[in-house]
């Protein structure tokens, strides 16, 4: 349960923006684990990436430091992921239980905004990256989010950009 606690706050906290960390809401999410039986078990592909905001130079922010996070393409966590980015902390913890962790993988982002997340199911997964840079002291950015159809023992490569700050269809 630790553990599940700890990969929800993760979800959570890589969604938000920098403003404050904003106190939990009066929304409740029911996370059930019978919707996601085809995703616990550890897979064959591969999401590897790069995040970053503006062109590929020394003066664009990555998510270097920061973590990457795959989802399954569901309902459950686009909602989870919409709310965190809006600055809302959905009540999650009770709702979740142990195989919450077994669906969600996480990946640290390199210093070059680069991410590898392997052995994954084939299925659809939302990948997030909370990706930020400073201009003239104001802070851009925000969480990307790109959705790919993944299938056994394929490795997708993507790029995450400025346009992936908007939720894909």
């Amino acid at each position: 349960m630790k553990k599940a606690l700890l990969v929800a706050s993760a979800v959570a906290v890589t969604a938000c923006s920098s403003t404050p960390k904003p106190s939990p809401q009066d929304i409740r999410l029911t996370f059930d684990p019978n919707a996601y039986v085809s995703y616990f078990p550890a897979g064959t592909g591969e999401i590897r990436g790069q995040a970053f905001l503006g062109q590929r130079d020394e003066a664009a922010g990555t998510c270097a430091g920061s973590k990457v996070i795959a989802t399954p393409a569901t309902r459950f966590f686009r909602q989870l992921i919409e709310l965190s980015a809006m600055g809302q902390m959905p009540l999650i913890g009770e709702a979740v239980g142990a195989e919450y962790a077994d669906v969600v993988r996480l990946s640290d982002c390199d210093p070059d905004g680069n991410f590898s997340i392997k052995a994954l199911p084939p299925g659809d997964w939302f990948v997030t990256a909370p990706v930020y840079r400073s201009v003239d002291k104001h802070v851009l950015g925000g969480l990307l989010v790109y959705k790919v159809r993944l299938h056994n023992k394929e490795t997708v490569q993507i790029v995450m950009t400025d346009r992936d700050i908007e939720f894909p269809h």
